[in-house]
């Protein structure tokens, strides 16, 4: 009697949307059709978990893209988990022109609290 193994890797932490996606991305093929805030950032967050840095450039890419005061919070408490420099710069950069130009910006009080330090010394800083 033989048994047959089955080399398999169990993805727990993501949603079957987002690992199809990174897979895909992986073969080459398309996408980031209709792809949403939340799915950029899980797949953002996938690519770290799992050290994709090609699919973690494209997704901070993506993110900057898309940047708006309906998902700035979002992508900047993402890029700072992710460790993504790049965006979480270009959030910055994007806040804090927000606040000068007093433009509402949803979830702002879920901002991480290292940036939201960050930005009231920027705030005040006159160099």
């Amino acid at each position: 009697m033989s048994t047959a193994t089955l080399n398999s890797t169990r993805i727990e932490n993501f949603e079957i949307d987002v690992v199809t996606k990174a897979i895909l991305f992986c073969y080459d093929l398309p996408f980031a059709e209709n792809i949403s805030d939340k799915i950029a950032i899980d797949l953002l967050k996938f690519s770290e978990e799992f050290e994709i840095l090609d699919l973690k450039d494209k997704m901070e890419e993506f993110c900057i893209q898309c940047l708006s005061p309906l998902n700035a919070c979002a992508f900047a408490n993402a890029s700072s988990s992710c460790k993504a420099k790049k965006l979480y710069q270009k959030c910055f950069d994007f806040l804090l022109k927000c606040m000068n130009e007093k433009t509402e910006v949803k979830d702002i009080q879920e901002l991480n609290d290292s940036m939201q330090k960050e930005l009231f010394v920027r705030a005040f800083k006159t160099s």
